[in-house]
């Protein structure tokens, strides 16, 4: 199969777990990444995915169509975080507010 690698900047990328709470745990990403996306690929000895914990960056060496739709996968996180963030932050408004009264 042709593969390429690409790199996927992560720094402003936070997961979460069932209970809402931050994961920072490197294999929980990449094992999030491998079941979420194109789970029945990963398993091709020219595929991989590692994290350069430097750049806090995903390496994939994918299919450029799984890249697509690891891209896709990414935009959608980030999308639910920021909405996730808005939640938190309105709700610590109105709690702020309540407390001023």
């Amino acid at each position: 199969i042709e593969t390429t690698v690409v790199t996927y900047p992560l720094h402003d990328l936070i997961l979460v777990d069932e209970s809402e709470r931050p994961v920072f745990d490197t294999c929980t990403i990449i094992d999030h990444i491998q079941s979420a996306v194109a789970p029945e690929t990963w398993a091709h000895p020219s595929v991989s995915i590692q994290l350069d914990q430097q750049s806090m960056s995903l390496v994939i060496r994918q299919t450029p169509e799984v890249h697509k739709k690891i891209e896709a996968h990414l935009r959608e996180l980030r999308r639910l975080q920021f909405k996730r963030l808005s939640k938190v932050i309105e709700r610590f408004s109105k709690e702020s507010e309540s407390s001023d009264d």
